[in-house]
């Protein structure tokens, strides 16, 4: 041992003496930690850190929990990380792995983790290793986990995953026996050998699935095999892939794949293939190296789909093509003998073309074809755009009707998706059917693929049109110039327009533009009209639309309309707008002279507008009309429903009667007739009746009057008013006036107020006389009573008085008289117009009755309110003195639900006593002064009152009290009492002050002179009786005593504040006598429970108890008393006959 410690201490004096001093100049650092040197375990070190810094390159290596032993070594973790500011070595990496396999076959490795990265800093180039469980065991090596490797080149990741299955030792060759590749993309399984500086390999690939935009290539399938070396990797491969799509143009199925790839250190690096799908080949020759692809292809189906065109195109496509992938260039030439093209059948057709797109897609074509006719095309592409330029010569045209041998040269262009063309030619032998029109020459622009414009320069015309290539269609139109045309009876002279030509393989249509004059028997009319006719099966259909001007007909003018027509064979289709008051549609047969038509009549004067439909048939000089509509005047509504006949000039007509209704009223007419010729004639209305209900109110009678077409104009003579009112009425109609009315008469007000008693509460007796009249919408009355006699609930008594009204235009005026006895008085001056008004009410002693369930009041009411209207909402504002007696049962209740109406009626009313009133409430009655104040509307009013009680005698326990003073305030925020009672007893007076919320006050209970509270309270109760009322004086003496108020507020935090109180006297057989308190509540119509607190000593006075109802005359109950005794109780009431 002491030779071992010298050896230590020896190596210890060399270590620092040379080597820590060379460590130190080169800035070497490293560390050990829980370096261990044993028999069992051999030198182990839980980590060591070696950091070696150079000029151009810094090492640094970690190893965590080593453990070394004779031909086995054991890692947890080792990392290795090179930092390089020289490139990557341009030599290939070369070393004999044999002796190091040799080696492996007898080691044991294991490590958890291993990490190499290699960084060349400048370059932005580096290569990361990441392994995870390996182990080499007998010369046998596998790793638990994928390994990672990454290669960075600048923004360039690629990541790449590696899992060694197994792999094993044989001699000097290293045996892979299987592993998995994940490179993203693709991945591989293979196996393989190596030995010394080479290897050979094998295994099976999955490539993609991949995805673009427009295209879907399925997975591709591929078996390979092929040699390996530092400097080569050579290998061949064949495969396939379900199919190739691309979207919405192409698809190939069954991709069959041969191929080699070839990569050299430095030199070369490809792949070359051969592909087959069906009877379409291609081979491919692409290299990485240089990113450049070529490719030779053979029958390569080239059809409406791949080209995205509607045409009919098909061929069979061989030729090449080039991609420079870093150049950005493309060229393709391509073969295709021969070619269908529509109906046409080239050949000998070539295409040149070359794309670069290296700063946007840019490039040059060439199409040639040369037979059944001749066709050049040459052009270039350029942001988007394609142009060029194209001949074309003896292409056959054939566009229904039209036939011709066209040739053409021009210009063209294609930009999203669109294809356009400018140019022109000749149409040798133009013609039309069997119309020759010989040559001619032309322009043409082309929009689309089968659109296009076309202009024709012939002997005698000018044709500008449009049309379809592909559908032979044609749309022109052809300048006229004055001609005459008679056709169907109808005369069209001086005309002049235009014709349009609209031609298909079904049909040909003229349209034409064109305005003159047309006359036919009577009529006759300037127009404008669009005429179309069209050429079907070889029978012509006719149309036309246009405007007419001046028109005369049934002596009648009509400056401005509008018709439309159509001929179809003998019978002519009709319909007519005429100055938007007459419209008219449907058909004159001219072999049969028969017409059958259906409209609508709009007039509209003033207020009042008629809205009818109508039916016309006829044959000669006979026509029956049949009418059915609506009128209006102003917001009144009303059916229109009627017949007429003519024959010649002679007219008679019936107007069928109607109602109208609003709620219980209804008005009803029973129609009328008319008699005479198409220019005049008499009238006559049937009587018209005022219904509330089912029962007839008022009728009137009017007598025959006459009217006048010409003049439009309308006479009723003077009718009868009766029921309701008693008088006249006349009413006549004329153009230039309009509707007027006169009448006058009486008014039965006990007839009226019978119809709104129900509604008013309220009667009346009485007359009154009016006088009416309406004229060019501008309204008159005046209306007068003398002697109205008005009853109501709410009066003590009948009021009579006086009633005068005048409506002058817009100007009202109004004033209602009213007297009762020597006192009572009531005046109502009304002034304003159709906008406002403003009512002045003033009254005096006016005697109210008020009768409710719970309060009656016979009450005097003086003083006086405003009120103002704009007719959608009412203000009020003003004083009012009241005073009488009431008597008050219970306090009301707040009313809900009130209707929306309310928000509109504002107010600002005081409210003041002139007198004490007189309340009488249950225990007595009160003396008090009133002062109230309500502002805002009567929907949500803000109000405020205050009663000052003046005095008054009110009863509790069969003891009698006198108000000394008090005072209630109520408002919409909070109410509040203050009362003092006194009630004289034999040797002192009781007094009570009760304070706070008038439904649940409290009591302050003393003496004068002063004794105990208790002694004052008991003989208080002692009197017998109850202390309940309107203002429950049980429930504010409970405050009064302590013991009983802490049990009462623990009952309503349980219960709730609707409670029952009832204070009574009691006597114990000692001869005690005390107070007796008890709170019950109502839990529901069954179940009710309550407590009993006593200030006596007696255990019975005291207790907790409740009573459910089984049935109406069966009851269980039962009590709990302060000493614990029970007791429980059966009720059965029931009759017994003895």
């Amino acid at each position: 041992m002491r030779v071992l410690g010298y050896l230590v201490l020896l190596i210890l004096t060399l270590y620092f003496i040379f080597v820590k001093p060379y460590l130190m100049l080169k800035r070497v650092e490293w560390d050990v930690e829980g370096l261990e040197l044993s028999f069992r375990k051999g030198l182990s070190f839980k980590g060591f850190l070696l950091l070696i810094p150079l000029r151009e390159l810094t090492l640094s290596l970690y190893v965590k929990g080593a453990s070394l032993k004779p031909w086995e070594f054991s890692v947890e973790e080792l990392s290795l990380v090179e930092v390089s500011q020289r490139p990557p070595t341009d030599k290939p990496f070369d070393y004999d792995f044999s002796p190091l396999v040799r080696l492996a076959g007898r080691l044991n490795l294991k490590t958890e983790s291993i990490y190499v990265s290699s960084n060349y800093v400048p370059y932005e180039e580096s290569l990361t290793l990441f392994i995870r469980g390996a182990e080499l065991r007998g010369g046998v090596l596998s790793s638990k986990d994928w390994a990672e490797v990454y290669w960075i080149k600048g923004a360039d990741v690629r990541p790449l995953r590696v899992y060694l299955e197994r792999a094993h030792v044989e001699g000097s060759n290293f045996v892979v026996d299987r592993a998995l590749v994940d490179g993203g993309h693709y991945r591989l399984e293979l196996s393989g050998r190596w030995e010394g500086k080479r290897g050979s390999f094998k295994g099976k690939a999955l490539i993609g699935p991949f995805q673009g935009k427009d295209y879907h290539l399925d997975t591709i399938r591929l078996s390979f095999g092929g040699s390996i070396s530092y400097t080569r990797i050579n290998t061949d491969f064949t495969g396939e892939s379900p199919y190739l799509e691309m979207k919405d143009r192409k698809s190939f199925r069954d991709i069959e794949i041969k191929g080699t790839y070839l990569w050299k250190w430095r030199g070369e690096h490809f792949v070359k293939s051969h592909l087959q799908s069906g009877m379409t080949a291609a081979t491919l020759d692409y290299s990485l190296r240089d990113k450049s692809l070529r490719m030779d292809f053979k029958n390569l189906e080239v059809d409406s789909r791949l080209l995205r065109t509607d045409r009919k195109v098909y061929g069979l496509a061989s030729g090449r093509l080039s991609l420079e992938l870093k150049k950005k260039e493309l060229s393709l030439e391509a073969f295709l003998d021969p070619m269908q093209f529509m109906e046409h059948s080239l050949r000998m057709v070539n295409l040149r073309l070359s794309l670069s797109y290296l700063r946007g897609l840019m490039g040059s074509f060439e199409l040639s074809s040369y037979h059944p006719f001749q066709l050049f095309v040459k052009g270039s592409y350029a942001g988007g755009l394609l142009s060029g330029h194209a001949v074309l010569s003896g292409y056959p045209l054939r566009a229904r009707e039209v036939s011709s041998e066209l040739s053409y040269m021009g210009r063209f262009t294609f930009t999203d998706g669109t294809l356009s063309l400018e140019g022109g030619g000749k149409l040798h032998n133009l013609g039309y059917r069997d119309v020759m029109l010989g040559d001619s020459s032309y322009s043409i622009r082309v929009d689309r693929l089968n659109k296009y414009s076309l202009n024709i320069a012939g002997q005698g015309f000018n044709l500008l049109g449009e049309g379809s290539l592909e559908y032979k269609t044609f749309k022109g139109n052809l300048h006229l110039s004055g001609f005459n045309l008679s056709y169907g009876g109808f005369d069209l002279r001086g005309v002049g327009g235009m014709l349009w030509i609209d031609a298909s393989p079904e049909r040909l249509t003229l349209l034409g533009s064109i305005d003159g004059q047309v006359l036919k028997g009577g009529i006759s009319s300037h127009f404008s009209s669009e005429l179309r006719t069209t050429l079907k099966e070889k029978e012509w259909e006719g149309s036309f639309e246009g405007k007419l001007r001046d028109l005369r007909a049934f002596n009648q003018l009509f400056e401005r309309g509008s018709f439309k027509g159509s001929l179809e064979k003998e019978k002519l289709g009709l319909s007519v707008d005429l100055d938007d008051r007459l419209t008219l549609a449907g058909y004159y047969d001219l072999r049969e002279k028969l017409y059958v038509f259906e409209g609508s009549l709009k007039e509209t004067y003033k207020d009042l507008v008629l809205s009818t439909s109508y039916s016309i048939r006829g044959k000669g000089d006979k026509t029956s009309v049949q009418f059915s509509g609506r009128g209006t005047y102003k917001k009144l509504s009303f059916p229109v429903d009627g017949s007429l006949s003519i024959t010649g000039r002679k007219l008679e007509g019936y107007l069928k009667g109607f109602s109208l209704r609003e709620g219980i009223v209804r008005i009803s007419l029973d129609g009328g007739t008319v008699e005479g010729t198409l220019d005049e004639g008499r009238i006559r209305v049937l009587p018209i009746l005022l219904y509330v209900g089912d029962r007839e109110e008022m009728r009137l009678d009017l007598k025959e009057g006459s009217f006048n077409l010409k003049e439009r104009s309308l006479y009723l003579k003077e009718g009868k008013v009766s029921g309701l009112a008693e008088g006249v009425v006349a009413l006549s109609f004329q153009e230039k006036i309009g509707l007027t009315v006169n009448s006058n008469g009486t008014l039965d007000l006990s007839r009226l107020f019978s119809l709104v008693r129900s509604r008013m509460l309220a009667d009346g007796e009485g007359s009154l006389k009016y006088t009416l009249s309406y004229r060019g919408g501008k309204v008159n009355l005046s209306a007068q009573s003398q002697d109205l006699y008005l009853r109501s609930r709410y009066i003590a008594f009948p009021m009579t008085g006086s009633l005068n009204l005048r409506l002058d235009g817009n100007y009202i005026a109004g004033k209602l008289s009213l007297r009762g006895n020597n006192r009572a008085s009531f005046n109502a001056v009304l002034t304003g117009n159709l906008k406002e008004a403003k009512a002045t009410v003033d009254g005096s002693e006016i005697p109210i009755l008020y009768k409710k369930e719970n309060m009656r009041a016979n009450l005097l009411l003086s003083g006086a309110v405003e009120a103002f209207s704009d007719y959608r909402s009412l203000n009020l504002r003003g004083k009012v003195q009241v005073w009488g007696v009431a008597n008050l049962q219970k306090l009301p209740k707040a009313e809900g639900g009130k209707s929306e109406i309310f928000k509109r009626v504002g107010v600002d009313l005081v409210i003041d006593s002139r007198e004490p009133i007189r309340l009488n409430i249950p225990e007595g009655f009160i003396y008090t002064d009133l002062w109230a104040r309500i502002r805002g509307n009567l929907y949500d009013p803000q109000y405020s009152l205050l009663a000052t009680l003046k005095g008054g005698n009110l009863t509790y326990y069969e003891r009698q009290f006198y108000i000394r003073r008090g005072s209630i305030s109520v408002s919409n925020k909070e109410s509040n009492l203050d009362l003092t009672l006194i009630a004289p007893a034999p040797d002192y007076s009781i007094i009570i002050d009760l304070k706070g919320n008038p439904q649940f006050p409290k009591a302050l209970v003393r003496s004068e002179p002063p004794r105990d509270t208790r002694e004052v309270l008991s003989t208080l109760v002692l009197g017998g009786g109850t202390g309940e009322g309107l203002l429950s004086l049980s429930g504010a003496l409970v405050s009064a005593v302590p013991e009983i108020s802490n049990v009462v507020r623990g009952a309503q935090r349980a219960a709730g504040l609707d409670l029952k109180f009832q204070a009574s006297p009691s006597l114990a057989p000692t001869g005690e006598a005390g107070v007796n308190v008890k709170v019950s509540k109502e839990v529901t119509e069954r179940l009710e429970l309550e407590h009993q607190l006593s200030t006596s000593r007696n255990p019975r006075d005291t207790y907790t108890g409740g009573e459910l109802k089984l049935t109406p005359n069966t009851s269980l109950g039962g009590r709990v008393y302060s000493d614990r005794s029970q007791e429980i109780r059966v009720r059965l009431r029931r009759k017994f006959d003895f």
